[in-house]
């Protein structure tokens, strides 16, 4: 019973490290380099009841720019940037953007050394109608 004990202890114990692991790469990754990520593509989908009712794309939208002291810039040439600044945490499969008391969750689709790829989905329920409008956001290191 005490070896299983061991073996169970040590695969936990793996699994938290390996995950520890993946949050500190990206962290470490989203900082390199002065910390700047061309927006290179920006994707716009609105959702009704799981039917696509809008969608557009914009290129070169501008920047990120994620602070070691854990502030970020967001310089947009798009409307959806309300707030340029704020506050940025992440997560082995999420970066939270914090920006006037506000949270948005930005999912970690894809991630390499030099691109990401990040979706945030906004639901909304109104009338028994179920609304989804987000994007996705293409990242490249400058």
């Amino acid at each position: 019973m005490k070896k299983y004990t061991t073996i169970i202890v040590s695969f936990i114990l793996f699994l938290g490290l390996q995950a520890c692991s993946k949050e500190k790469q990206i962290e470490r990754s989203l900082q390199k380099r002065d910390g700047k990520w061309n927006i290179t593509q920006l994707t716009y989908e609105s959702y009704a009841n799981g039917v696509l009712i809008d969608s557009y794309i914009e290129y070169n939208n501008g920047y990120f720019i994620f602070e070691k002291d854990g502030s970020y810039i967001w310089k947009s040439n798009s409307s959806f940037s309300l707030d340029p600044d704020g506050q940025w945490t992440n997560d082995a499969s999420k970066i939270t953007l914090k920006r006037n008391n506000y949270n948005e969750e930005y999912s970690i689709v894809e991630s390499s050394k030099n691109k990401m790829t990040l979706r945030w989905i906004d639901p909304d329920v109104a009338l028994g109608e179920i609304s989804t409008e987000g994007f996705v956001l293409e990242l490249e290191r400058d």
